[in-house]
């Protein structure tokens, strides 16, 4: 179910993915993107989903949902924008 192959475990990433993590954030313009590639980046360097989320103004729920997106489809899941709600009735 993982998508990355050198995923070191749940909540943890190898160097060079928080390196490439780093990296990305540094070339977003798109706040979004630098704020989704943030909290997986803290959250893989061993702080809770709780502390990054205090640390980023989020929920901690948002932040595990941008971890579960990362793991499931790498940082082309994380971030690409999908709109939620309900449809119009």
């Amino acid at each position: 179910m993982v998508y990355n192959a050198f995923l070191a475990s749940n909540d943890e990433l190898t160097l060079e993915e928080q390196q490439v993590l780093k990296a990305r954030h540094g070339q977003t313009k798109d706040k979004r993107q630098a704020e989704h590639l943030k909290a997986v980046y803290l959250q893989s360097s061993g702080r809770s989903a709780k502390d990054v989320a205090q640390a980023l103004l989020l929920d901690p729920d948002t932040v595990r949902n941008y971890f579960g997106q990362y793991q499931t489809g790498g940082i082309e899941q994380l971030l690409r924008f999908q709109a939620g709600g309900s449809q119009a009735h």
